[in-house]
């Protein structure tokens, strides 16, 4: 979105319902006061977006005087804006898992654009505060947190190098940066199909070219059915455009429904459509396996997207501006990196890089890789796989090559996992084996060793022996996904990581 289209949208927030009743911060000592929106209190602050901009004033210094100002013990709690679908399920559920963690009951008031979750203790005379959840598109949550009609969005994609300039132009930071953007839980662009289809696979050259055309046939994706084509998107997310970049380009007719449960819906009652919806939200419905002209394949399931193996991956992020939280909100952020909040965003049907054992897909990976070994390499090539074939893969895999695009974020986030693992025990280092990728064996070694470096800056704990911690590398042997692929790059550069069976492995010899 241009800034001027950003300023459009910005200024009509402002002057519209966005803004509460206004009210007056006068000093206790001092004839100074101010007049503005409050926009939070939490007990200790009160912040008012004034004509002239933010104020942050102490409480204890001001008295406050209007209608919108909290009474005796209560707070402005914090908002949320929320994308559409993410409002359906899974923030509500994190809401009310933060709120049972802190000893709140909860009570749930409107529907629609805005949805207030009330939280208080039984019986306590202060402490009551509301969340209030904005529903919105993710272009609009970031206007929201242009205008601070909000204090957080958690939206579900990256936010755009346009809306990055726009927030830092207007004073709130740098988006992109660790302590501002926040990833969540991984997940996925499906292509969706009837449970009474007989499709598995889709070739993504076929999808291609069929949704190129105006009036597309299942025979364009494979198969012998001359049936139309009916692709159907949901009407609130932004799965268009993102079709169209991963595409190239799309003349199918397209019908809309509300949102991913009404696409599975209309799936099961007409089998002659053909869905996109977040692989969270299939439902009834079948997500097909992507597959590559090289042959390798994709499939929308929880493990393919939390190691990085999924190319239409959505990242679940959350974007706070630079500007003091309040203190409800900074309670609510910490919860969002417990444990039992990451159980919360599993069950969900949301992917994590987590401890998990995985299918691994190594027979498949062998195949591609065979096409690209050289004769001299291939006695070391035959050792590798056989050793990766006695040990065990689990859901970590850290990408490298994450600076911009989907998937920043999820290298901190798994590492922050494997070395809180090794820190509580619950793997041994000298079990760990770490088996890098890159475009030689080389670079794929730097990429391991620079793992390693930043595990040995997580892990507080010295008793940890880090040291034991193998390394392999393979180059470009075992790729992920098909060399010029557009994901090829981030997908491929990367750090699994291999349990293995006991501590009396060994490495491969060096080339």
């Amino acid at each position: 979105m241009r800034a001027g289209a950003w300023a459009a949208v910005v200024f009509a927030l402002f002057s519209g319902s966005a803004l509460a009743d206004r009210v007056t911060l006068s000093a206790k000592i001092g004839d100074f006061s101010v007049s503005g929106d409050l926009r939070s209190f939490d007990g200790a602050y009160y912040r008012l977006l004034t004509d002239q901009g933010p104020v942050t004033l102490r409480a204890e210094a001001v008295d406050c005087v209007g209608m919108e100002c909290p009474a005796a013990g209560e707070t402005t709690g914090f908002r949320i804006a929320v994308a559409h679908d993410l409002a359906d399920v899974l923030v509500p559920a994190l809401v009310r898992a933060f709120a049972a963690a802190q000893g709140f009951s909860t009570d749930v008031e409107g529907a629609g654009p805005e949805v207030v979750f009330r939280l208080s203790r039984q019986g306590a005379q202060s402490g009551a505060f509301p969340i209030a959840l904005r529903i919105m598109s993710a272009s609009e949550a970031f206007a929201d947190l242009a205008a601070q009609a909000s204090d957080l969005a958690i939206i579900d994609r990256s936010i755009s190098d346009a809306e990055l300039a726009f927030m830092r132009d207007a004073g709130l930071g740098d988006l992109a940066q660790a302590r501002q953007e926040r990833l969540l839980a991984l997940d996925g662009l499906a292509v969706a199909v009837s449970p009474q289809r007989s499709e598995t696979d889709v070739s993504l050259e076929a999808l291609s070219q069929a949704l190129s055309k105006s009036d597309p046939q299942w025979s364009d994706l494979g198969g012998m059915d001359p049936s139309p084509l009916a692709v159907t998107l949901r009407a609130q997310g932004e799965d268009l455009p993102r079709l169209i970049e991963l595409l190239g380009s799309v003349s199918a007719p397209v019908e809309y429904r509300v949102d991913a449960n009404a696409v599975a819906q209309s799936l099961r009652s007409d089998p002659t459509r053909f869905g996109i919806v977040p692989a969270s939200a299939l439902g009834i419905a079948r997500g097909l396996r992507l597959v590559e002209p090289c042959g390798l394949g994709h499939a929308p399931t929880s493990a393919s997207l939390a190691m990085g193996r999924y190319p239409w991956v959505m990242p679940i992020k959350s974007y706070q501006p630079d500007i003091r939280p309040p203190r409800e909100l900074r309670e609510f952020m910490g919860f969002l990196s417990t444990d039992r909040a990451a159980r919360v965003i599993e069950r969900a049907g949301f992917a994590r890089p987590s401890l998990t054992t995985v299918s691994d897909d190594l027979p498949e990976r062998v195949l591609a890789g065979l096409r690209l070994v050289a004769p001299s390499e291939l006695a070391r090539f035959q050792a590798l796989v056989a050793r990766l074939s006695s040990a065990r893969q689990i859901g970590l895999s850290i990408p490298v090559r994450t600076e911009t695009g989907p998937m920043r974020g999820v290298q901190r986030l798994a590492l922050q996992e494997l070395a809180r693992a090794v820190q509580t025990g619950q793997v041994s280092a000298e079990q760990i084996l770490l088996v890098a990728s890159g475009q030689d064996p080389a670079t794929a070694r730097l990429y391991a060793q620079d793992v390693l470096e930043q595990l040995f800056v997580l892990v507080a704990e010295p008793a940890a022996d880090l040291q034991s911690i193998q390394i392999e590398t393979h180059g470009a042997l075992l790729p992920v996904a098909c060399q010029g692929a557009p994901w090829a790059d981030w997908m491929n550069a990367r750090v699994d990581v291999w349990m293995l069976p006991n501590s009396t492995e060994t490495p491969l010899p060096e080339n």
